[in-house]
């Protein structure tokens, strides 16, 4: 691969601070959570002369990262600024910030209940109050729900524990409210996500992990009969590792059933694990399709990208934390890793990063 420039845009609001920052030293790293958890912006810069003004807390940046020979930096993110440090003896600005996306909205308390609905309507309800478009897969959002309760609890905690119990992740980035399967590698319309295809050349470092067993074994979760006028329990998974209880009560044996399973389901996938370091590739997101091939082993498969961290400074790496995709899922691909229909494949190249000025 040809070397590559570097490019880092910064937006403070609407302006382009890239002349302001220009030929002063910037570190930094964009940490893309997969689950409920804010995407984050961690950076320094130098203020050596004393010429930046010192960020306020509250503002918003947006940043984008990529390479002049691609096409330029690509939007990673709008970011509100949460915490400003400044270090020295050399005056040095330390910036941490978090997705903007989550709202004041999103994080008021309150309590209510909703009844005879779909996940779907809870979705765009929630989505609605916060000034978000909603995102969700047409087969989790026509999931029934009988009955259930927010209650002295923020709307994100509301929808994390939400979509817990029914396997799937809930998240609001880029302006939506996003609702997927957990570990499935679909997107917010139901499709399958084109995969990431990576072998050992393309990283610097990497490690799979196997667990001798998962962390818990048999699930049970209880519901509510009526005619019996009691508590009673089913069961997922089995095992010799520590059981675990779910605490809530359910209204049916079926919502009891699918929580129970899904817990089940989320165990078992934490069993195994992959992380690796790699050539920058801003693209890469959590959520995202990764294949691994020519690892030998059983370590060739496919898997759901946790979480994609892209630090930046003179140069680009990104690091990735990935457990397997789901079993039954949309498949991005064939027999022995090739692209099945309608899906497209990328391969991941090593390559190098010309250094110099990295604002764009």
């Amino acid at each position: 691969m040809e070397p590559r420039t570097l490019q880092v845009r910064i937006m403070a609001g609407t302006v382009d601070i890239g002349a302001k920052i220009a030929g002063r030293e910037l570190e930094g790293r964009i940490v893309d959570n997969g689950g409920e958890k804010a995407d984050e912006l961690h950076f320094s810069i130098s203020n050596y002369d004393g010429q930046l003004a010192k960020p306020a807390k509250g503002a918003e940046l947006t940043v984008s990262l990529g390479y002049v020979e691609t096409g330029g930096p690509i939007l990673m993110g709008k970011f509100i600024v949460e915490t400003v440090e400044k270090i020295g003896p050399v005056a040095t600005f330390m910036v941490t910030a978090h997705a903007a996306d989550f709202k004041k909205a999103l994080k008021a308390r309150q309590t209510r209940s909703f009844a005879n609905v779909t996940f779907g309507d809870i979705i765009n309800k929630i989505a609605g109050e916060a000034g978000l478009a909603a995102l969700c897969d047409p087969e989790l959002a026509a999931k029934p729900i009988d009955h259930i309760a927010q209650t002295e609890e923020s709307a994100m905690h509301f929808l994390t524990r939400l979509g817990r119990h029914f396997d799937a992740i809930c998240k609001p980035a880029n302006g939506k409210l996003i609702a997927v399967p957990r570990g499935a590698g679909t997107n917010g319309t139901g499709a399958a996500i084109a995969p990431f295809i990576v072998t050992p050349n393309d990283l610097t470092t990497f490690r799979f992990c196997d667990r001798d067993r998962p962390a818990h074994g048999k699930v049970t979760a209880h519901y509510y009969d009526h005619d019996q006028a009691k508590r009673v329990p089913v069961s997922a998974g089995d095992g010799d590792a520590p059981a675990f209880l779910h605490h809530d009560l359910h209204p049916s044996k079926d919502d009891a059933q699918r929580a129970a399973d899904n817990h089940s389901n989320g165990f078992a996938r934490k069993g195994k694990s992959f992380t690796g370091t790699m050539f920058g590739r801003p693209e890469l997101k959590a959520g995202g399709v990764l294949i691994t091939q020519g690892f030998s082993d059983d370590d060739d498969a496919e898997w759901i990208f946790l979480k994609a961290e892209h630090v930046f400074g003179s140069g680009l790496t990104t690091q990735i934390e990935g457990q397997p995709k789901k079993a039954g899922a949309a498949s991005g691909t064939g027999a022995k890793g090739s692209a099945g229909a309608g899906a497209a494949t990328t391969n991941l190249s090593a390559g190098t990063i010309t250094l110099g000025s990295n604002v764009a």
